[in-house]
């Protein structure tokens, strides 16, 4: 994915890791369910796979 978006692996963790911030913070706004399988999506899965 990351050679197919032209973007080295340190931006895509880097937004990986935004993406889950941001999410964890909507969740605890509107406590959507929703919001927070994103951030344990990011959190736990992608940036964990993306490092390896």
């Amino acid at each position: 994915m990351v050679t197919k978006f032209n973007i080295n692996i340190g931006d895509f963790i880097k937004a990986a890791k935004e993406g889950s911030e941001l999410s964890k913070k909507l969740f605890n706004i509107y406590q959507d369910q929703e919001f927070d399988a994103i951030y344990n999506m990011f959190d736990n899965k992608l940036i964990q796979k993306s490092m390896s």
